[in-house]
């Protein structure tokens, strides 16, 4: 195998050379260098064509590290654009170990996307759960390492299943390609894929490990778990399960739950983590529907939400980095001396509610107009409960910007700063104009995306009927939560969630398993005093006595023996040279005879 094969070279390879060596390099310039893999992955990933490269065999079987085709490719397109608007919003962070998790993580993403085979999937994956691990407990706050340890065992929970998915598909198949399964037929393994697959993309119950983890993960860390650990899961379920009808069912309930969650939260970082998962969950609805229009339509979503999902994260994480303050509660009228984060999250907020001529709109509107069309279930029912699901999400989209930057906070510990708000990094307003700029871009232009889709788009994007529900449904929930406002106000703790259902779990089979294993333990230990300690005292005894009776009687009648011979060569020395030469002829003579009669 050639790092440059068929002029192919894979994205991930600079992001995991630079990785390794920038640890090592001193002075200021190494932060320059973070900026090489970016843009040299937006470089490749731009002239990439359709194709499999990087086939390496192992053990009969030929892994393929570079499959480009026409689902992977818009999703290496957009990973290498976020990574470069992710450095550019980490470059002022001076922390070495939180730039190298970063570029691993990274790597594991774009190698995730391009793998062809399932041992391949399985490498980057794994890399991907522990490099991100680390964007959590680097923030070196309260509660960030056991954070840090649930979202860990909760992603080996997920390579686990993915691996024993692997290996029972290994046997029955014969072959690893990562490729779809058969919808009416699913076997035992594709249940596991599944379920590992459900984990990363944050579907419930299986998502507290996100809603948990990225308010704890530094600055620009929750950025990152945003777009690439959710993203690469996104794209999984679209290569392996389109069309399922399972996928549908869970779509709808993880919408709606993320988004009713992110209703009553109090964390700027959760509330988007909640409607994040609710988004999530449209993306997976949009998979399920056997359509290539919906397919189109998860997929554009996914485009979408990466860029406005990031502008929001980068956008609270200004907030809190320059206020120290993260509790929605206690901050409050901050337009006026945040106006430029306050204008990016405005924007953010209106491509997450899909306001025509923004990038969330064309998403949403696939996926509404798939569901009437093409699924499986009541097509009217289908869209009644997306749009409960849209409205909720609009409703918690719409709250965090107007208590945050347009309305004075009325909690217990309101936010009163007795010193000047801290100044932004420039490179931090950069990355979030850069973020608004795409938003926009998609929005204004859709022919963009167009082309990056997998299947050719025969929905016209502008409908008078589109447009009008696209602004007047975003406009009514406007005014639904100006009516409900005062109970939507944020208050002082958290809903809880299925997190306590983990601990729950976990408490559970430590009590199952704690007293038969410490009853194992003790049973052990006593065989262990009784037996092997009185063996291991025997056979010390035993050596103490051929010690003293054996090796030290050997040592002494050698001694002796040395000192007899001594005595003896003592007496046979005179200071006469033809005694000395006789005595040497007759030493030589017996040894000859010695040796000739033998």
């Amino acid at each position: 195998m050639n790092l440059i094969e068929g002029s192919f070279l894979h994205p991930a390879t600079l992001f995991v050379i630079l990785g390794l060596i920038l640890p090592f390099l001193r002075g200021a310039f190494w932060r320059v260098l973070l900026f090489i893999p970016p843009v040299a992955a937006i470089f490749l990933t731009l002239h990439m064509h359709l194709g499999r490269y990087w086939e390496v065999d192992y053990l009969g079987q030929v892994l393929v590290l570079g499959r480009v085709d026409a689902l992977s490719l818009p999703f290496t397109i957009l990973f290498a654009f976020m990574s470069l608007i992710c450095t550019t919003f980490s470059f002022h962070v001076r922390d070495k170990a939180q730039h190298v998790a970063a570029l691993f993580f990274m790597a594991g993403a774009f190698g995730s996307v391009l793998a062809g085979d399932y041992w391949s999937l399985y490498i980057f994956w794994q890399g991907m759960t522990v490099s991100s691990s680390f964007l959590i407990w680097l923030n070196h706050k309260h509660d960030a390492s056991k954070t840090g340890f649930l979202y860990m065992m909760i992603l080996l929970l997920s390579s686990v299943l993915l691996l024993a998915g692997i290996l029972l598909r290994e046997r029955v198949t014969g072959g690893f390609i990562f490729g779809p399964a058969e919808n009416n037929l699913m076997w035992h393994f594709d249940w596991l894929i599944l379920g590992a697959f459900a984990i990363n993309a944050a579907v419930i119950p299986l998502h507290a490990w996100m809603t948990q983890g990225l308010p704890k993960a530094t600055i620009p860390g929750a950025v990152l778990l945003s777009i690439f650990g959710i993203k690469t899961a996104v794209y999984a379920m679209a290569r392996c399960f389109a069309g399922l009808d399972l996928l549908i069912i869970l779509g709808v309930c993880t919408a709606l739950y993320g988004a009713a969650y992110a209703i009553f939260s109090n964390n700027i970082r959760r509330i988007l983590a909640y409607l994040l998962v609710a988004q999530v969950g449209l993306m997976i609805t949009g998979i399920g529907l056997d359509s290539k229009m919906a397919l189109d339509g998860a997929i554009a979503l996914a485009y979408a939400h990466t860029f406005y999902m990031a502008l929001l994260l980068m956008a609270m994480g200004s907030v809190i980095y320059a206020t120290r303050e993260e509790l929605l509660g206690r901050l409050g009228n901050l337009s006026r001396k945040l106006p430029f984060v306050a204008a990016s999250t405005l924007i953010g907020i209106l491509a997450l509610c899909a306001v025509p001529f923004f990038s969330g709109f064309k998403g949403v509107s696939l996926i509404f107009v798939g569901a009437k069309n093409f699924s499986p279930l009541p097509g009217d029912l289908l869209v009644l409960v997306l749009a409960l699901a849209m409205a909720l999400i609009i409703l918690g989209g719409v709250r965090l910007p107007f208590f945050l930057f347009w309305s004075e906070s009325r909690g217990e510990k309101f936010f009163a700063p007795t010193e000047p708000l801290r100044p932004l990094h420039r490179n931090m307003v950069v990355a979030m104009g850069m973020a608004g700029a795409f938003c926009l871009v998609q929005g204004i232009f859709p022919e963009v995306l167009n082309r990056h889709l997998p299947y050719p788009m025969e929905e016209r994007p502008w409908t008078f009927f589109k447009l009008a529900v696209g602004f007047l449904f975003p406009a009514a929930n406007v005014l639904l939560f100006m009516f409900l406002r005062p109970l939507l106000r944020p208050g002082t703790n958290e809903l809880p969630d299925f997190e306590r259902v983990y601990g729950f779990i976990g408490r559970g089979i430590m009590v199952v398993f704690s007293r038969p294993l410490s009853w194992v333990d003790a049973i052990g230990s006593e065989i262990y005093r009784t037996v092997f300690l009185r063996a291991f005292y025997f056979m010390a005894r035993i050596a103490d006595f051929f010690d003293r009776r054996g090796i030290d009687g050997a040592v002494n009648q050698t001694a002796a023996s040395a000192m007899f011979l001594s005595r003896i060569s003592t007496r046979l020395q005179s200071s006469r040279l033809q005694d000395q030469l006789a005595w040497m002829m007759l030493l030589a003579l017996a040894v000859f005879a010695l040796i000739w009669f033998w």
